[in-house]
Order: structure tokens, then C-alpha cells, then sequence
């Protein structure tokens, strides 16, 4: 989703701004083969719309990019449109400013221009390149920079020419100016260090949509951004794991043993099941390791007809760890198979005592559809994996009927986690110390975020997160995916502990069975893993960060490119929330690790 609506691209010879999805064409026999069925992806998506009173046309659907059009001779075409973006450009003249010594270039805009490839200056023609600087606001709105009025101009009414200028050549944003023939000028640091030089107020801009789309904006005013930068386009998007109609295995388990809907109380239910591992063993073993409180729910709500929807989550945590044992007739020829890995196989030691079931994941289908976008800022999804509810994206259309969607096709490992080894491991006074001073840093965090509803995600979070990062950096070193194709899903909430780490394509590259034949070793991985984390090249600065010190990094405590940190597309919180003293002991935190001496 990188290049949905509204995303500033570069093109060889132009810069546009992607249409939004009004500008995306279909021909009717495509469109067909377009449209992505996942029902608990389009209800939570429902969900969230109403939520945020945005209006669309229910049922509301998902529908793949349009593939290209295949023309004559071999040349083939986009299906969808963009706007030119921005419409400020620069003419290469690349003369030195007498006054100062400066290189500066010509700024033309398109209003003045026959064509925005090159432009005549003098005798002479230039060629043409896009202003590389806007401005924008966190909610998605763009707009260009009225540079004439950037400028204090030294006299009324000025109507000058208007250059770039350079001071050098390291491209050091506080040694660029906007001058004018006149004589005045203005630094680009300036509009860094007081955004209100770019104009009081957003003005609400969605070029992307296409002429007079303006809508209002309570932002305050907007930033200076470089179009081509990392923080210029943030997609706002949910995903889930396709899982088969049969949905939640515990309920198929319920289903299945009918003298459990005849329970009325949680504490009746409470006796049965303490008595289940002497009465009936295999039932206890369906159940799985599971909190006694969500079993009884799921009870509960079949026994009174709720069909409450599950967190997305859940529901793939549900089926994840109720896998039946692998077998030598298995055929893994669905789009969600997964088999339990037998446990001698996989405890080893010490390492792995923790560890209730690991499972390997031969087939999975993951659907991701965007509903947005942010710029500057970035909104990871909640720990339940769905939308942040404090995330204001920016509109993909005038009017929603129908999100943008693509199908991944992959395969992965889940690793589950005792609960009661993590509860016991929470309730240590040095992890409990550790879990305060990263509650210091969030507080920190806090501060610049005020609108955001985020909470804490906890220690354990951010344990197994950490964890996470350590095993993709392992297991990307033999599984044959490179580690930006390889994902990660972090299961920490209500008694759910796990961890899913997959690989997903939209063509046959997500399926090769590396990570499913390195799920066979994971004692080996595992214990590598551990191993690397415990000294980071940036040691002792990295293990002694102090969440709550004033900085870009107050989400996060002993982590850094040295040892946790990772592409953004595999870290589902944009590497936030790691801290590898939970994981491993430390120099500054030698007694928080869950993995201790």
C-alpha cells in the first residue's frame, strides 16, 4: 500500500500525486476477477467507518489495483490516473547569485509554463525538475508553497523573479533559500523551526481527488515536507488471516459437546473442567491451554444465542492453537493449514520451558485493505490488530463503495506462550521495576500524543515483540525469504500469548515451505536468537536508553539498529515497543529477562 491514493510519486520525467479511487478504471470482465471475499475483514471494516461517522455504500466491498493494460507492440498501461503534483518547478540554470555567491535555479509555476519539461530563459532552454518541497499537515492534506508570499519582499506589490538557491553542495535543508529578484530571501530552516512562515491554518488540500476537493481542517498550520521523504505517505490498512468458515475451533469444540451449553453458571463450569483431566481427557485437550474465563465466554455466548464477533486476533489465535497434530497423509492443498508440531521434537532444554506449542503454518491467506493515509506521522494498529481509533486518515475518495485490497499467500511458524509462566515472570520485582520505567517512557511519549488513544501495551508485549525481531533476524539467515518479505503477528492480551511469524505474496514466493521447515528447528533458532541479543554493537549506550529522556525513541527501551530494529514493513508497531532486557539479560538490566541466566 505504498502507492494507494494520494501517495507522492516520482516518475521519470514528472512528479504526480495517485488519483484517488474515482481515477482507478476498470473494464467490466476484469473488475470480475477483482473482487476479494473476506467477510471479517468487510465487517470490522463497517465497523470503524461508522465509528468514525464516515459515510460509505454498504455492503461495502474490497477489489484489487486494476492490472495494467497490455497495448500493441509490448507497451502496456496504467489503469490508474494521477494529477501532476507539484505544480512549482525548477529550471537548471544553475547561475551564481552576484550578491552572495550562491547556485541558484529559476522557479517557475506550470500557470507560466508551455510544457513541464523545459522552459526558455533568455536565449538558452532549460530543462525542468519538480520543486522537491511541500507542505502538508498529519492528516494527509498536501498543498504546494506559495513561494511569492514565503518571501519578505523589499517593496510593495513585488512581481520578481523567483530563484532556489543552494549554499553549497550537501543539500543541508538550513542552507536552502527561496529568493527574490528583489532582494529579499528566506531560508527553508525557517519554515522548520516556525511552521506558521508556511500560512496560518491547514487549508484542508486533496489534490489527489481530483479540482476544488478542499475540506476544512482544525490543524494549525502545516510542515514543510519533502516529497520524496520516508514520512510523506503512511497507509492506514487492516489485515487478517483468512481463516475457514468453520471459524473458531473452540466454539467447533462447544459445538461438538452439547452437555457444555447446558451449563449455567462460570463457577459450575469452573468445577467441570477441574475435574476434566481425570474425567475426560481428550475434551480437556480440545479446549486447549486456554484461560478457564474464555472458554466459559465462548460458552456463554453460544448458549444465549451471541454471535458477538471475535477480535480479529482472537479469532486467529483461536485457530492457530487448536491445530490438530501433523500427520504423514496430510496434503496441505487449502489456503489455511496448519498442524501442531509434536513437542519432542521441538523442547530442548531450558530455552523452550516457556513454550506450551509450536505450530507450523504450511498454508496461509492474508487480506490487507487500506482505508487511508496519514503523513508525517504514522498510526500502527492497536494490539487487537485493528485501526487505532485515535487515526484521522485521509479520505481515498469522494465517496466509499468499495477499499482497496491485495491477497497474500504465505506460509509461517506460531510459537504459544504458557500463560502462567509469563504471569509469574510478570510478578518479578526487577521486571516489574523495568515495566515502570517503560511506562515512564510512554508517559513521555504521551505528551506529544495527546490525542492519541493508545494505551500502554504492557511488558509482556513488549517481550514478545522483542523476541519476535530476534527470531526474523535468525530465521532470515536459512529460510530462503529475505527479511523484508517476512511479517510478524504478536498475540498479548487476555490470557493469549504467541507469536506468528510468516512470509506472504501475491504470487508462489510466500509458499517455498522455508520458515515451515525451519519451525522443525526452531530450539535452534531460538537459542541463536538469545544469543545475539544479549550484546548489541552499540553497547553499553544501547542497553543503558532511558525510555522517558526527551527524544524519538520513548516508545522503546534497549533497542536499536544494532540489535532489534527492523524493516518497518516486517513490525507491525513500526518498531516501537521492544525492549530486549525483557528478553535477555543486559549490562543495565541483568534481572527483567524472561529468558534468564
Amino acid at each position: 500500500m505504498s502507492f494507494g491514493p494520494g501517495a507522492l510519486v516520482d516518475l521519470p520525467e514528472s512528479s504526480v500525486i495517485m488519483g484517488g479511487l474515482e481515477q482507478w478504471q476498470y473494464d467490466r470482465e476484469i473488475e470480475e476477477h477483482c473482487w476479494i471475499s473476506e467477510s471479517r475483514l468487510t465487517s470490522k471494516l463497517e465497523e470503524w467507518l461508522k465509528g468514525r461517522g464516515i459515510p460509505y455504500a454498504a455492503p461495502l466491498r474490497l477489489k484489487t489495483p486494476p492490472p495494467k493494460l497490455e497495448g500493441r507492440n509490448g507497451q502496456s498501461f496504467g489503469r490508474v490516473d494521477a494529477f501532476i503534483f507539484p505544480e512549482w518547478f525548477v529550471a537548471k540554470t544553475d547561475e551564481v547569485n552576484p550578491d552572495n555567491g550562491r547556485i541558484r535555479s529559476r522557479l517557475f509555476h506550470i500557470r507560466d509554463l508551455e510544457n513541464t519539461k523545459s522552459v526558455k530563459v533568455g536565449k538558452k532552454r532549460f530543462g525542468l525538475v519538480p520543486m522537491r518541497f511541500v507542505k502538508a499537515c498529519p492528516r494527509g492534506h498536501v498543498s504546494d508553497v506559495d513561494w511569492g508570499r514565503f518571501i519578505p519582499h523589499r517593496g510593495a506589490g513585488c512581481g520578481g523573479e523567483l530563484y532556489l538557491e543552494e549554499d553549497g553542495t550537501t543539500g543541508d535543508i538550513g542552507k536552502i533559500f527561496v529568493a527574490c529578484s528583489c532582494g529579499g530571501s528566506r531560508g527553508l530552516g525557517d519554515a522548520i523551526a516556525s511552521p506558521e512562515v508556511l500560512g496560518i491554518g491547514c487549508e484542508g488540500r486533496r489534490p489527489w481527488l481530483g479540482a476544488d476537493q478542499d475540506e476544512p481542517c482544525d490543524f494549525p498550520h502545516n510542515r514543510l515536507l519533502t516529497r520524496s521523504a520516508s514520512n510523506a505517505y503512511f497507509s492506514i490498512s487492516m489485515s487478517v488471516i483468512s481463516i475457514p468458515e468453520s471459524a473458531d475451533p473452540l466454539e467447533a469444540v462447544i459445538r461438538a459437546n452439547p452437555g457444555l451449553l447446558k451449563i449455567d453458571s462460570l463457577a459450575k463450569f469452573q468445577g467441570l473442567y477441574d475435574s476434566l483431566e481425570f474425567g475426560n481427557p481428550a475434551l480437556k485437550q480440545s479446549l486447549g491451554e486456554r484461560p478457564v474465563s474464555e472458554i466459559w465466554a465462548s460458552i456463554d455466548r453460544l448458549r444465549n444465542g451471541d454471535k458477538r464477533q471475535l477480535e480479529v486476533k482472537e479469532a486467529e489465535f483461536n485457530a492457530f492453537t487448536s491445530a490438530e497434530y501433523e500427520a504423514l497423509s496430510d496434503k496441505p492443498n487449502e489456503k489455511f493449514f496448519v498442524r501442531s508440531l509434536p513437542e519432542q521434537v521441538w523442547r530442548t532444554g531450558h530455552l523452550t520451558k516457556g513454550i506450551t506449542k509450536v505450530v507450523l503454518v504450511h498454508r496461509l491467506q492474508e487480506v490487507i485493505a487500506q482505508v487511508g493515509f496519514t503523513r508525517l506521522e504514522a498510526f500502527a494498529n492497536n494490539i487487537n490488530g485493528e485501526i487505532d481509533e485515535s487515526a484521522r486518515p485521509a479520505m481515498l475518495a469522494r465517496s466509499l463503495s468499495w477499499l482497496p485490497a491485495v491477497e497474500n499467500r504465505g506460509e509461517g511458524i506460531f510459537i504459544q506462550f504458557s500463560p502462567q509462566s509469563i504471569n509469574d515472570w510478570l510478578l518479578k520485582p526487577g521486571v516489574v521495576a523495568r515495566e515502570d520505567e517503560l511506562k515512564m517512557g510512554y508517559a513521555t511519549w504521551k505528551k506529544d500524543h495527546k490525542n492519541s488513544t493508545r494505551p500502554f501495551h504492557g511488558a509482556a508485549y513488549y517481550m514478545l515483540h522483542s523476541l519476535s525481531h530476534m527470531l526474523l533476524t535468525s530465521l532470515s539467515l536459512e529460510c530462503g525469504y529475505p527479511m523484508s518479505s517476512m511479517r510478524e503477528r504478536i498475540y498479548a492480551e487476555k490470557g493469549r500469548f504467541g507469536i506468528l511469524i510468516y512470509t506472504g505474496s501475491s504470487d508462489s514466493e510466500g509458499t517455498l515451505g522455508g520458515l515451515v521447515e525451519a519451525g522443525r528447528n526452531i530450539g535452534r533458532h531460538l537459542e541463536r536468537a538469545l544469543a545475539a541479543g544479549k550484546l548489541c554493537s552499540n553497547d553499553p549506550v544501547c542497553s543503558h536508553h532511558r525510555p522517558e529522556a526527551k527524544g524519538d525513541q520513548n516508545l522503546s527501551g534497549s533497542a536499536c539498529h544494532g540489535c532489534l530494529l527492523i524493516s518497518e514493513t516486517s513490525c507491525e508497531q513500526h518498531n516501537n515497543y521492544l525492549d530486549r532486557s525483557l528478553v535477555v539479560p543486559t549490562l543495565a538490566t541483568p534481572d527483567a529477562a524472561f529468558f534468564g541466566r
